[in-house]
């Protein structure tokens, strides 16, 4: 298993536009000049209907690459004409990557996801203070506020994969010690694009355990919910 290229998930959209009640169009641009396209779907079974109309997205956070497979499997239904996903009366809108620069800079792990030591010489995130949604100069936060005025949506959904950064820091959950010598160049490579430091790296044997995790009080409540 593997997760798409930036290029993969461009041709991805570049197929589905050449297929019947699909239209691609250029919502913006990323920080480095990258396109940032909308991809609308409208299947012929709704057109005598008023639509709900959805509009999904992914990749805000750069090492979340998992809604690029999610996006490639909804399209690839929604091009077969006998899939029962047509019988939703919806109106689909996709953005192909909101942040394709963080997407591209990461991909030096897609390759190979299950690879601890390839995820940490090659993984790369967006200093906090300089993420898409903290800073309204951002290009792409532009791009989405066009992609939400031309679709309308009734339903707007930001897929996120909450497997290697969760909102708070660093939380992985490992199957065995790790040695933090594969953690040690890792923070050094990123210590001038992150606000990192030695408190925040936890390596633990069951996540979610520690007072310091957001979901602490939640799992003390209902461990149930997190088996």
């Amino acid at each position: 298993m593997h997760y798409l290229s930036l290029q993969g998930l461009k041709n991805v959209f570049s197929h589905a536009a050449q297929q019947p009640g699909f239209r691609l169009q250029n919502v913006g641009h990323s920080l480095q000049g990258r396109a940032i396209d909308l991809l609308h779907f409208l299947s012929p079974t709704s057109k005598n209907r008023s639509p709900f109309r959805v509009l999904l997205y992914g990749g805000e956070d750069a090492t979340e690459p998992t809604f690029s497979q999610t996006l490639k499997q909804v399209l690839r239904a929604l091009m077969d004409p006998h899939h029962a996903i047509h019988d939703l009366p919806c109106e689909w809108f996709f953005l192909d990557c909101i942040n394709p620069d963080g997407y591209l800079k990461n991909e030096g792990w897609y390759a190979q996801p299950g690879d601890l030591k390839t995820f940490f010489e090659n993984a790369w995130e967006d200093p906090h203070a300089q993420m898409i949604f903290m800073n309204a100069e951002r290009p792409e936060l532009h791009a989405l506020h066009r992609a939400f005025a031309l679709s309308q949506p009734d339903f707007v959904f930001n897929m996120h994969d909450e497997s290697h950064f969760p909102a708070d820091g660093y939380k992985l959950a490992l199957s065995e010690p790790v040695d933090d010598a594969v953690f040690k160049a890792h923070f050094e490579r990123v210590a001038v694009d992150m606000d990192v430091s030695i408190s925040e790296p936890i390596i633990m044997d069951s996540y979610g355990r520690e007072a310091c995790f957001s979901v602490s009080p939640v799992l003390a409540q209902k461990p149930e919910a997190f088996v």
